[in-house]
């Protein structure tokens, strides 16, 4: 089973990602770029590449091989699969017909537009924030990486390019996929976490561990939704929040400002 860990830039993808692992002990994949022997070194625990996926997976396509890798739930030891980071590349329909058909969940956290053929055995968990918020901490982030001299503005263009460009756009194609959604509110979530932790196992049907870590806020330091009480937009961004579709918005319950 191949699952879509999904959502616009800066909007919650983090927490959601957090959730399943902490709760579950399931492994997000990176869809994107990074560094594999340093995330290897941080999920210690799960003993990742500690024996032969053949053991779970058989006649694994050629393209798929070099990223698919195993790893251990430290608590049940149960086996389970996950791809390496970048593995956007090679999911081609082959490919993730191939994981959708396993009967292990394969993770994937993705900013990308969901499958335009989606397949039996695809599924997705969206996390959807107030735009206004959603776009204007995108900013903000380009901005402070800039100034560090990262990479982020030029990650940023790469993924507007994926999404659509427009937070409209990009839900409205969550909403009309026939794969199996479920969409959760970041500002929801955060308010009443073990309702959200309880949609998400009805969604996957996974019971959590006996002993799990609870989940807390202080891991999301970067998804604080709480804004100042005077309200600056940066001028850049106002193109952008002129073109989110307030019908949109309001299919997923955020009322935006009369003046955009």
């Amino acid at each position: 089973m191949l699952v879509y860990v999904a959502s616009y830039p800066q909007s919650g993808i983090n927490w959601l990602s957090l959730a399943i692992s902490m709760n579950w002990r399931f492994l997000t994949s990176n869809a994107y770029p990074a560094n594999w022997r340093k995330y290897k070194s941080n999920i210690g625990k799960y003993q990742a590449e500690s024996f032969p996926v053949a053991t779970l997976a058989k006649r694994i396509p050629k393209t798929l091989k070099p990223y698919l890798v195993g790893y251990i739930c430290p608590i049940s030891n149960e086996k389970r699969l996950m791809l390496k980071p970048n593995c956007l590349q090679v999911l081609k329909t082959k490919e993730r017909r191939y994981l959708a058909k396993l009967p292990h969940k394969v993770f994937i956290k993705t900013h990308e537009l969901p499958p335009e053929n989606p397949l039996v055995g695809e599924s997705a968990i969206l996390a959807v924030r107030n735009p206004l918020d959603a776009i204007i901490a995108m900013d903000k982030m380009e901005k402070l990486n800039a100034t560090k001299g990262d990479t982020l503005p030029a990650f940023m263009n790469l993924v507007k390019g994926h999404t659509g460009s427009t937070w409209a756009e990009y839900h409205e194609k969550w909403l009309q996929t026939d794969m199996p959604v479920l969409s959760l509110k970041i500002e929801d979530a955060f308010a009443d976490e073990a309702n959200a932790l309880n949609k998400i196992k009805e969604f996957l049907q996974e019971e959590k561990p006996a002993n799990f870590e609870p989940i807390t806020l202080g891991l999301c330091n970067d998804l604080k939704l709480e804004r100042s009480k005077k309200l600056e937009i940066p001028s850049n961004a106002y193109a952008m929040l002129r073109a989110i579709n307030k019908k949109t918005a309001a299919k997923h319950h955020y009322t935006l400002p009369e003046a955009l």
